[in-house]
């Protein structure tokens, strides 16, 4: 890789104030780096519109980042486009997006933000990995066709000759930190970068925001602030 930090972070899940903290003061993000975020912006926590209005400012103010898109994004856009999709979103975590936005129902939501959403990516290659929001489907001949595994897949093998040998990392699937902090970059073919922050409250161990710089293969985190 370059000499330039490339850091990696897992879900969001509207936790506004750790997302800025991580970003401002823990890895005090400059533009000459580059920063991948793996999706689920929204959705379980206090303040997914202020995650999203975040992520397009840093978009906005000239930074190096690439949004990708995760599983709740895509319940969100679905209940956009069709309202009988709305109640599995609402009871996935949707309530409390629609409350920090101040309305009752998606349709609602300025357009802006789910012309946002649509221009997420699904996946993207950096040099020996994988960034994706959930995994890959290694049932099929190629694994990087696969949209829909690749925002909900859990529990798979990766068999690296499908993907030339790269290693896959993403979110969606949340562990506890000391799990997170024992990953191995040039050992393992999944890491994932999920430590559950909007989850503080209910799963041990979990709690954190992670990110992860692939350069120097170490782990920087965050205590849930919000």
């Amino acid at each position: 890789m370059t000499s330039q930090r490339y850091f990696v972070i897992g879900d969001i899940h509207g936790c506004n104030q750790t997302f800025r903290y991580l970003i401002e003061t823990t890895i005090a993000l400059q533009k000459e780096d580059k920063l991948c975020l793996l999706g689920d912006y929204i959705d379980r926590g206090t303040d997914s519109k202020a995650v999203l209005d975040y992520c397009m400012l840093l978009q906005d103010q000239g930074y190096d980042i690439c949004f990708l898109r995760g599983n709740h994004e895509q319940m969100m856009l679905d209940a956009f486009s069709n309202p009988v999709a709305e109640q599995a979103w609402l009871r996935a975590g949707g309530r409390a997006t629609l409350k920090s936005f101040g309305v009752r129902s998606v349709r609602e939501i300025d357009e802006l933000y789910i012309e946002f959403l649509n221009a997420l990516e699904y996946y993207v290659v950096v040099d020996d990995y994988i960034l994706v929001h959930a995994g890959l489907n290694f049932d099929i001949k190629d694994p990087l066709k696969d949209k829909h595994a690749m925002l909900w897949s859990r529990n798979y093998e990766v068999l690296p000759h499908k993907i030339e040998g790269k290693r896959i990392i993403h979110g969606h699937t949340p562990y506890a930190l000391k799990i997170i902090l024992g990953q191995n970059l040039t050992r393992e073919y999944e890491i994932s970068v999920d430590a559950g922050c909007v989850f503080d409250k209910k799963k041990e161990g979990m709690g954190y925001m992670v990110a992860l710089e692939l350069n120097e293969g170490k782990f920087y985190h965050v205590k849930n602030m919000d």
